[in-house]
């Protein structure tokens, strides 16, 4: 089996950044052994985060793309999680004791499936789309309405340790398929697996400030 990933560090605006906070020590629950040292996130380079989805969501790359190339990116991060499968089992059985037996569907097969599933929702939006004809009016003159659903803006997308992967296919997977921008904050439990996915986000191409990561 793959070796697990050691080493971790935040993403912001598309690079990535070590932490300037206290220290966070990724613990294997099996022997107890350390694993890693991370910094957490100051709270300087939390608002840095903040700042980056907020223009990646205003005027950035981001805010251009159309719901078809938001889903071909959700699809290409699919291909990737399905590629490095071997390599996510390993470190969530090692970083949170995931049993091996259950390790791939938790961590693998269910986040591609939801990541597909907003994937192809991006495409025909809420109830098969972002714009609804409403019923017509008749009184006191004929008229017509149209329900226009808009992306919200900056989500915060907080991940439990016990599932981080699908923790994160399900709320990146609405928020990005929508058109928000996002900022990720990880357990402390789980920063080497969400570590591991933000590293597949990057991969995807997705557009900096659309997927920001935090530790804290």
């Amino acid at each position: 089996m793959t070796a697990p990933i050691t080493e971790a560090e935040c993403h912001i605006d598309g690079r990535p950044i070590a932490g300037e906070g206290e220290a966070i020590r990724s613990i294997n629950p099996t022997t107890g052994r350390e694993l890693a040292v991370t910094p957490a996130a100051s709270p300087a380079q939390v608002a840095a985060a903040v700042s980056a989805a907020r223009r990646a969501f205003d005027d950035g790359e981001w805010s251009r793309l159309g719901p078809g190339e938001r889903g071909a990116l959700l699809h290409r991060l699919a291909d990737l999680l399905e590629r490095d499968r071997e390599k996510i089992i390993a470190l969530a059985a090692t970083e949170i004791g995931t049993p091996i037996s259950s390790a791939a569907a938790l961590h693998v097969d269910l986040p591609v499936r939801f990541f597909r599933w907003f994937a192809d929702a991006a495409a025909r939006g809420p109830r098969d789309g972002y714009e609804q004809p409403l019923p017509l009016h008749h009184d006191p003159v004929v008229s017509s309405s149209m329900l226009v659903r808009d992306a919200a803006g900056v989500v915060a997308a907080v991940v439990a340790y016990n599932v981080p992967v699908m923790m994160c296919a399900y709320k990146l997977g609405p928020a990005l398929a929508s058109g928000c921008s996002t900022v990720l904050v990880t357990s402390p439990k789980a920063v080497l697996l969400t570590a591991a996915i933000m590293r597949l986000i990057e991969e995807a191409g997705f557009p900096p400030g659309a997927v920001n990561l935090v530790f804290g």
